[in-house]
């Protein structure tokens, strides 16, 4: 069976019916799922924390998706080229 080299995670999360909101690049694709303190740029990952850990984490992560929790819109934003998606359950996903 042949997958494809890369994902559109808004495909996949429009599918499962998952609300979701979007900040930084639409159009990311990702190739791999990783820790967030271990992602590279075509990795998505996720951050459960709120508060200025998760600011810090996700501040500090090389993931080029992030999904991560509502709560955190507008005190996070992407880095050049990344992308965050903000949810209800962002571990539940993965």
């Amino acid at each position: 069976m042949n997958y494809p080299s890369e994902f559109d995670i808004k495909s996949m999360l429009s599918n499962l019916n998952i609300d979701y909101e979007i900040d930084g690049d639409t159009e990311k694709k990702i190739k791999n799922i990783s820790s967030i303190k271990n992602a590279k740029p075509d990795d998505l990952s996720f951050c459960y924390y709120e508060g200025d850990k998760a600011i810090d984490l996700i501040s500090k992560s090389k993931a080029g998706v992030i999904l991560c929790k509502k709560s955190l819109r507008g005190l996070v934003h992407p880095r050049q080229g990344a992308q965050l998606i903000f949810l209800d359950k962002p571990r539940y996903v993965l």
